[in-house]
């Protein structure tokens, strides 16, 4: 047996003895399973549109003619354009909760959103196309007290039609990236008996409460992390601040080191914190040791201790 199999951190969950199902439960694990395979042809064939896009047709990349190839799963135009950022940080703060604007009101994070206006000014000046549109919609439905559960991202992605403002989510006519399928496998695990979730766009969860926010608010097309050190930190950082010191019991799944690079912040401000971590759900570290992602179970942990404490359960599907 590999010696990290016997790390405490691993859960049993990965190699444990499948469990028996009744027939209702089986049928649901065969749809998701059928979701599944069906997302996997919708991402390969999206996959591949983008790859002959950018690097033209390659026999690396292309079917032999014997095979037809499947209609690409890609967002509509109209999507793609209405995701580009139009308007500028500063003028997209007067629509957020009160309580944000004061969170935001100090002189680091006034001083980093006026050096994010004049930079993505520029940018944009010069032609470059920048997601997403509404940067602070992970704020917009929720104040820092409504916040039952914390998933912190790293930027946006990079893709026409997919950045929405909520970390990891993505509309419904988007093929789910690979991060997002794997949070999807990691809720099937954790609840055998639900049907599959159907919904790639997460702003459900964000309505019960659940804070979706990246790092980075904004990212250029096909650069991921291209705005990375621009200022965001400084701005991400008051907003989890002003959640972490907010007096009612909140969850936050830290999946990475990034992510986990923000716990010191969180526990400075007491015990209403509780914290989960694991790799992130990407397909690098989804199933690595020392806290694989997959196996976690960090949604139904995340439910357990909010109801422990008082607070209705988030239903992740």
């Amino acid at each position: 047996m590999p010696r990290w199999q016997n790390d405490p951190w691993f859960p049993d969950s990965i190699w444990a003895p499948r469990r028996e199902r009744d027939a209702a439960s089986l049928a649901n694990w065969r749809e998701h399973h059928e979701t599944l395979a069906t997302l996997q042809g919708e991402y390969a064939a999206a996959l591949r549109v983008r790859l002959e896009q950018d690097f033209g047709p390659s026999s690396n990349h292309t079917r032999p003619a014997s095979q037809p190839a499947p209609r690409p799963a890609t967002p509509s135009a109209a999507a793609s354009a209405d995701n580009r950022l139009q308007e500028l940080p500063t003028q997209q703060l007067a629509t957020l909760h009160p309580a944000w604007q004061a969170a935001l009101d100090t002189p680091a994070a006034r001083d980093a959103l006026a050096r994010l206006d004049q930079f993505l000014a520029q940018r944009l000046q010069e032609g470059a196309t920048i997601y997403p549109a509404r940067i602070f919609r992970a704020l917009e439905e929720l104040a820092p007290e409504d916040v039952h559960v914390v998933i912190l991202g790293q930027d946006p992605y990079h893709g026409p039609g997919q950045a929405q403002g909520l970390a990891f989510s993505v509309p419904d006519d988007c093929p789910a990236p690979p991060s997002l399928r794997n949070i999807f496998n990691e809720l099937a695990q954790e609840y055998p008996d639900r049907p599959a979730r159907r919904k790639n766009d997460l702003s459900d969860w964000s309505r019960q409460g659940v804070l979706l926010l990246n790092t980075s608010l904004t990212v250029e097309q096909g650069a991921a992390g291209s705005h990375a050190r621009k200022g965001w930190e400084a701005v991400t950082d008051a907003l989890i601040n002003a959640v972490a010191a907010s007096s009612h019991p909140k969850v936050f799944l830290l999946w990475g080191n990034h992510a986990q690079s923000k716990q010191a912040a969180v526990e400075a401000h007491g015990s209403t914190c509780k914290i989960l971590k694991s790799n992130h759900p990407s397909p690098l570290s989804a199933l690595r040791p020392p806290r694989p992602f997959i196996g976690c179970g960090h949604f139904t942990q995340a439910n357990t201790w909010l109801t422990s404490m008082g607070q209705q359960a988030i239903d992740w599907f």
